[in-house]
């Protein structure tokens, strides 16, 4: 399956999901993880179909439940981010420089994200010192100290974690969500933090993101 053709399918599946054709998209892309070799994501599929066949046996018992649209709106969630998921790996395999970005930062973030929120707080303040100290002229060029650098690659690193990580996690929420309330990493990287999770949700949808 070439990008051409993983883009038609994916456009369609877009189509009927804001049609609110729920079971016609999940059966869309059944096909397509089967044709795709990508089974993992069946199970996950299977999840959404069962949870709307209860809930339109419920309806069909004349049984009105209050949540019925929440709940729908959820499995419509769900299966945004299941498309976008399949999306994605369907490119990944024909590569790409963006998939090889991802595995790259997946790899090294993988030990380095518990304590990445701590260490950008305490290298802020280096920084911060640094400018300050720059602006008396106490340096004899224009290089930065080690503590600004590793500042600045862990803000890349949050930053590429936030745009190409597939799934929004509990620990990112609360890396980003300690980084906005911290009153040492300045605005404009905060605004960059945003950036990041608007990328994010551009390349696979997910709520939590929002």
């Amino acid at each position: 399956m070439n990008n051409q053709t993983t883009e038609v399918w994916y456009n369609r599946v877009l189509i009927l999901l804001k049609q609110r054709r729920l079971i016609d998209a999940l059966d869309k892309l059944q096909a397509v993880a089967q044709a795709e070799d990508s089974t993992g994501i069946l199970p996950q599929l299977e999840e959404v179909r069962f949870m709307y066949g209860n809930m339109l046996k419920y309806t069909a018992k004349g049984i009105n439940d209050p949540q019925h649209e929440l709940i729908y709106n959820r499995l419509l969630s769900s299966t945004y981010g299941l498309a976008d998921k399949l999306h994605q790996v369907s490119l990944s395999k024909k590569g790409g420089r963006i998939v090889a970005m991802k595995k790259d930062m997946e790899h090294e973030l993988r030990r380095e994200r518990q304590d990445m929120a701590e260490r950008l707080q305490g290298l802020s303040f280096d920084h911060e010192l640094d400018e300050m100290l720059r602006s008396t002229e106490l340096f004899s060029d224009e290089s930065e100290s080690e503590g600004a650098m590793r500042h600045r690659q862990s803000i890349f690193k949050i930053f590429n974690q936030l745009w190409l990580s597939d799934n929004f996690s509990e620990d990112d929420a609360s890396m980003v969500l300690r980084i906005f309330n911290s009153d040492s990493i300045p605005w404009f990287e905060k605004s960059m933090m945003v950036s990041a999770l608007t990328l994010g949700l551009l390349r696979i949808f997910d709520a939590r993101r929002l």
